[in-house]
């Protein structure tokens, strides 16, 4: 994970500094394989991005949270 914002921090109650350091992507998602279809869409996509998709994360709690978000595949130059 390279990003993890104060808005992701404050829904789902990870500190961001520990998610990106921690956490696989797919530990986010209430289904982990959502994760797999989520970046299939985007390998999918004429622009390698996607928007306002929705889909459940879950929570350190455990709680499921209902969400809409955009995301690109990222790639380093090396």
């Amino acid at each position: 994970m390279l990003v993890f914002n104060r808005a992701a921090e404050a829904a789902l109650g990870y500190d961001s500094a520990w998610a990106r350091e921690q956490m696989h992507i797919a530990d986010l998602y209430n289904v982990p394989a959502d994760a797999r279809n989520m970046l299939a869409e985007i390998r999918n996509s004429p622009t390698g991005m996607i928007h306002d998709h929705q889909t459940n994360l879950r929570c350190r709690s455990g709680e499921k949270l209902p969400v809409r978000l955009s995301a690109a595949e990222v790639y380093a130059r090396d």
